[in-house]
């Protein structure tokens, strides 16, 4: 299999390599003959990691800007996975600036970064795309919006700048889904039919991490980008199942457990909205959609069907729960 359809060798830089959607996205990319895999490793992640016989490992921290400068390469395409829970708006703004600023001293072609769908924050729309005007409320949506105004405002013109929105992100070894299946394997019946009666066809926002990688492999590849930056929202939300009731039939047939005695009752969906408001959640419209029309209209085909996606979770967690 031959990324560009050429025999040109790619240089592919990644950090974040070692956590959820990097191993899935090296495990893709290392099935490519005609690519060079760089991925820098901060040195309490070293030992163990990686196969260095088919992955070039670069010792590197996003905050120490000398330890970027042999990462990145000419003509490269870097993948930016990294965000650095637990550490200040401040100094994740500090670590992608260090990479932008590496990325453009060695020439590199074009940089990925891997931002997220909720960086819209609260607004009014049911449906959401990349023209939605951002109003992130909490830090978490602040600070991932302002990496994206950062790369885009000092770094365009300099290299290709795409910006990939995942919504939750959920697969084999990801968290997303964990409290729900554990809800419904192990959990309270009556708590868990009270949960069904509210959630009930709230939609779920959910995206399969293969198809979340197939995105970043078809943007790495994708020969129309321009020098302008451009903004992808990656989703599963055209997809019907993608609802809180239709999830927790398919976990409860799975785990061979009959369904409610007593028939669930939906509760109007403003009830649930205005719970979500009162406890502080951003997203409190329980029918809120982000549309991915945008990439699929660039010629991506989504190549796992959500359904699917969900299989693979709920074979996965039960081995490992």
């Amino acid at each position: 299999m031959n990324l560009l359809n050429d025999n040109d060798l790619k240089t592919i830089a990644v950090t974040g390599a070692t956590g959820f959607i990097g191993t899935h996205l090296l495990d893709k990319l290392k099935n490519y003959k005609n690519v060079q895999i760089r991925a820098l490793i901060h040195k309490d992640h070293l030992a163990g990691t990686f196969d260095t016989s088919s992955i070039a490992v670069i010792e590197g921290d996003l905050l120490d800007q000398g330890s970027l400068k042999h990462f990145p390469t000419r003509g490269s395409t870097v993948v930016n996975l990294v965000y650095l829970k637990g550490r200040s708006g401040e100094e994740n703004l500090s670590a992608v600036d260090n990479l932008g600023a590496a990325c453009a001293e060695a020439g590199i072609k074009r940089l990925i970064h891997c931002s997220t769908a909720v960086v819209v924050g609260r607004v009014p729309e049911n449906i959401i795309n990349e023209e939605t005007k951002c109003n992130p409320i909490n830090d978490y949506e602040i600070e991932k919006l302002e990496i994206e105004k950062l790369l885009i405002e000092k770094y365009s013109g300099l290299f290709e700048i795409v910006i990939l929105r995942p919504t939750a992100v959920f697969g084999p070894g990801g968290r997303n889904l964990l409290k729900m299946a554990d809800h419904i394997s192990h959990g309270n019946r009556v708590i868990n039919y009270v949960r069904s009666c509210l959630y009930n066809k709230r939609k779920m926002n959910l995206v399969s991490v293969e198809n979340v990688v197939n995105a970043l492999g078809f943007l790495i590849s994708c020969k129309k980008i321009g020098i302008n930056p451009e903004i992808f929202i990656i989703s599963d939300d055209e997809d019907l199942s993608n609802e809180y009731r239709k999830i927790e039939i398919s976990m409860l047939r799975s785990f061979r457990k009959k369904d409610y005695f007593i028939p669930v009752v939906p509760i109007p969906l403003f009830v649930l909205g205005s719970i979500l408001k009162f406890s502080g959640r951003t997203n409190c419209n329980p029918l809120t959609v982000y549309s991915c029309s945008k990439l699929v209209g660039e010629g991506f085909i989504k190549k796992r069907p959500f359904q699917e996606g969900l299989i693979d979770f709920i074979d996965w967690y039960k081995v490992n729960s």
